[in-house]
């Protein structure tokens, strides 16, 4: 009986410790907007327009979370499409996500550091190196 007990707290403890909405509280909801160039020996200046859309969403497993019954998403969005965004983290001035790129379907690992100005700029690290900056939308909008 001990034994099922300690089992049963561990597991709440890693569902409630492991919820995306948990430890993506601080993101701000809306479509941010930025840009991201290729980093490499053929680097276009020029680069391109992405965006980040965060949205809250029911929780499937409103039951098991504290949460409130909503959990935060993300899509990351470029020209060749959209990518549903995976361990979406927001912490100590840090965005962190990874997405499969639509184009190859490759993985695409991102960290970006919270400027002074208030956007939040890094790099995305794939097949490919990109130099991202995502501005977050304007609160009350």
């Amino acid at each position: 009986m001990k034994c099922s007990t300690v089992l049963l707290g561990a597991v709440f403890v890693l569902a409630w410790s492991s919820s995306p909405n948990l430890q993506t509280q601080a993101l701000q909801e809306g479509t941010w907007s930025g840009t991201w160039v290729r980093v490499d020996r053929n680097n276009n200046p020029q680069g391109q327009g992405v965006s980040l859309e965060v949205k809250k969403v029911p929780d499937p497993h409103w039951r098991w979370r504290p949460a409130g019954g909503e959990l935060l998403t993300a899509t990351f969005v470029v020209q060749q499409g959209r990518s549903q965004v995976s361990a979406l983290r927001s912490e100590n001035g840090t965005l962190s996500y990874s997405f499969r790129r639509p184009v190859d379907d490759q993985p695409t690992e991102c960290r970006l550091a919270l400027r002074t100005d208030g956007t939040y700029e890094g790099e995305c690290i794939g097949p490919q190196r990109f130099h991202v900056s995502l501005t977050p939308p304007e609160t009350g909008r």
